[in-house]
């Protein structure tokens, strides 16, 4: 079986085609471009590079977010278009989960910008989830972590601009992998799809939707409006 994996949930964005026995080809791009310009050319010329076509594809995966508001939805419509069109199914995956597939360690804890001051997270044990997913600010975050024992693997776009202060509140235990697995994600969506994909949990064009965690900016300052005018 065969899958073609997309990630556009971040600013960095990727692909990959992986089969029932591994990684058959990806791309990246962590340009500032944004994806609809830049992702979709990407993606023809990955299948070209390896001589395949989307009718080749079993079915096809993609985050749902958490993420940038944008880059969800230019994922899930790309996917619902190709799923709907060839009439093939599609997994969704959870950002984080997909991040959080990017490291062999016990612990994981993916990090993603949400901006005011605030981190789209979770922590997994084992490659399990033992939060919910969750929207924090970085030392509530790591008031949480304190209270473990051992090395916490931090992946995501928040890593660059907080491992200082990662570093300096849990010292030796914050572990920062390679910096391409920080963004790109496609190739353990692929993975975690794969299984998915084989197992029948899957899900339709009209069925897929995206999971945000809170309001986007612009709702939000909306929200705050009305507040102040009383409504």
């Amino acid at each position: 079986m065969k899958l073609l994996a997309i990630d556009t949930a971040t600013k960095a964005a990727s692909a990959a085609i992986v089969s029932s026995e591994g990684i058959i080809g990806e791309i990246g791009l962590n340009i500032g471009k944004t994806h609809s310009q830049k992702f979709l050319p990407g993606v023809e010329q990955l299948l070209s590079l390896c001589d395949m076509a989307l009718s080749d594809m079993d079915g096809f995966a993609v985050t749902v977010g958490p993420g940038s508001f944008t880059g969800v939805r230019i994922g899930l419509a790309t996917a619902k278009a190709w799923s709907y069109g060839l009439d093939k199914p599609v997994v969704g995956v959870n950002t984080l989960d997909a991040l959080a597939g990017n490291v062999d360690c016990r612990y994981v804890c993916p990090i993603l910008d949400a901006r005011r001051n605030e981190f789209y997270t979770c922590l997994y044990d084992g490659g399990k989830p033992i939060w919910d997913y969750l929207a924090l600010s970085p030392l509530a975050l790591v008031e949480r972590l304190r209270l473990l024992d051992g090395t916490i693997a931090f992946v995501g776009d928040a890593v660059a601009g907080y491992q200082g202060f990662l570093s300096e509140q849990l010292g030796e235990r914050a572990y920062f992998p390679n910096s391409a697995r920080q963004v790109f994600m496609a190739v353990a969506l692929g993975s975690i799809a794969m299984q998915k994909l084989e197992q029948g949990e899957v899900q339709t064009a009209l069925e897929i939707g995206p999971f945000y965690l809170r309001a986007s900016e612009a709702e939000i300052k909306m929200q705050e409006k009305l507040q102040a005018q009383g409504k």
